[in-house]
């Protein structure tokens, strides 16, 4: 891994880290709005995984377009649904501290977007 991506990725860490701290501490925020930022981490956790595993299947596929389509349907469905819990995920993390939201989008929006 270079130096820069080295960077991003601990500063994505300390993020996660602070989450994890305001998620698990006993504090003044709404357990549902908890329960709502764990729900969008998982939902960008799984978006994630099918839109490698599409862009695996289509990037070995040598089938013809209209054989394809309804794969490549669906990668452009994920990918979409993908940039949704994301926008939502950080929304919902601004309702807990809007500077964690601010750099949790700045260190991860060059992966997102």
């Amino acid at each position: 891994m270079d130096n820069i991506n080295e960077n991003k990725f601990q500063l994505i860490k300390r993020d996660v880290r602070v989450l994890q701290k305001y998620i698990s501490d006993d504090n003044d925020i709404n357990n549902w709005r908890k329960i709502i930022v764990i729900y969008n981490i998982y939902l960008l956790y799984n978006y994630l995984q099918v839109n490698y595993y599409l862009i695996n299947i289509l990037s070995k596929s040598n089938k013809p377009f209209n054989q394809e389509f309804k794969s490549i349907f669906l990668f452009f469905y994920m990918i979409c649904s993908l940039n949704s819990s994301y926008s939502y995920f950080i929304l919902n993390t601004s309702k807990i501290d809007p500077n964690l939201a601010m750099s949790f989008h700045n260190n991860l929006k060059e992966y997102i977007y």
